[in-house]
């Protein structure tokens, strides 16, 4: 009783692993370069959406992180990009997805309804759906984080 036989072929793992961390990769790139040009370009928006948050802290902080917020975004897709720094990319992205995430419970919480200030189409997304995009975005990068090697080989698909 020692093989089993199935319908289906073995799933190569490394194959798909490296998929799902190039897939992760370029998507959040992808959308940290669309809401940090919006966010720069839109600056006074953003500022002034982050202002009306009723978290002392965040009003008082807003013009730096107008700035602070798509910098880091632009800075963690440059490390995407980059072999050697891929890893710290993703833990980059992990980060900021996270403290967003942690800002939407805040504003479910205060029971203010504020317009998002994520940028550009995300935008459109109520609060509970936003919640649900991150969290979704932060698992998959948890998982791309996981499964990235530690010695910086991750090939090609193919």
């Amino acid at each position: 009783m020692g093989h089993q036989i199935t319908d289906h072929p073995p799933i190569n793992r490394p194959k798909y692993r490296t998929l799902l961390v190039h897939a992760v990769t370029a998507f959040t790139a992808l959308l940290f370069v669309y809401t940090a040009t919006d966010k720069l370009l839109g600056y006074d928006l953003f500022v002034g959406q982050m202002q009306l948050v009723p978290v002392t802290l965040l009003k008082t902080t807003a013009p730096l992180l107008g700035w602070a917020v798509p910098l880091a975004e632009l800075a963690a897709v440059a490390a995407l990009f980059t072999t050697r720094y891929r890893r710290a990319g993703l833990v980059i992205s992990l980060a900021l997805m996270s403290s967003f995430a942690l800002y939407i419970v805040v504003m479910l919480l205060s029971g203010i309804y504020l317009p998002c200030t994520c940028g550009g189409l995300v935008s459109a997304m109520s609060w509970p759906q936003h919640l649900i995009f991150n969290g979704v975005v932060i698992a998959l990068l948890t998982l791309a984080l996981r499964w990235y090697p530690r010695n910086h080989e991750l090939t090609t698909p193919g």
